[in-house]
């Protein structure tokens, strides 16, 4: 398996200090392989440290414009700084590129609800959830949308189907008592 296949699975794991400490390896010998900063800057990104990804992803897309995943993470870094507007830009261009990502469009339902326009966040979760019907995520910022939305209902019936998934030990949690609170709404 080629190292670029390996930090993008340790990725998708959730082994963000792995993936990084492979790419860092293979950029001392490779440091203009531009997949290897764009990985980095999403294992940046994932893992909270934001100013370091903004880094990695601005030269990322300073050698290639082109390259929607590099968008999307720098998109990612800037919603968890809470600069909307560039992330409102970098998700713009990366759905651009690839109009059809389910990802970008995830992402852009978050910058939505971010930005407290829950009827918008709406249509972007709900097609991302359409197109992936497991994506634990969509079905999560869902959940806080239709609470937003006081479509208590409708938010207790995807807590039902999130649990039914694989889903991480904090997000379980943070469902749990999300539950609590919406039936007591419901009562």
């Amino acid at each position: 398996m080629e190292i670029i296949e390996i930090a993008e699975s340790l990725i998708g794991k959730g082994l963000y200090t792995d993936a990084k400490d492979l790419l860092n390896k293979f950029l001392e010998d490779e440091p203009d392989n531009n997949e290897a900063v764009c990985l980095i800057g999403i294992a940046l990104t994932e893992s909270g440290e934001n100013d370091k990804a903004i880094k990695a992803l601005n030269y990322c897309l300073s050698k290639n414009e082109y390259n929607a995943a590099a968008w999307e993470a720098l998109g990612c870094a800037w919603m968890r700084k809470n600069m909307l507007d560039k992330a409102a830009h970098s998700l713009d261009m990366a759905v651009k590129l690839e109009p059809e990502n389910w990802s970008v469009k995830r992402n852009i339902g978050v910058l939505n609800i971010l930005k407290r326009d829950y009827k918008k966040a709406k249509e972007f979760l709900e097609a991302t959830r359409e197109k992936k019907p497991e994506d634990y995520k969509a079905i999560y910022a869902l959940i806080y949308t239709y609470i937003n939305l006081k479509d208590y209902q409708t938010a207790e019936k995807l807590i039902f189907l999130i649990q039914t998934l694989d889903i991480p030990r904090d997000v379980r949690s943070d469902i749990e008592h999300l539950l609590i609170r919406i039936q007591s709404k419901l009562i």
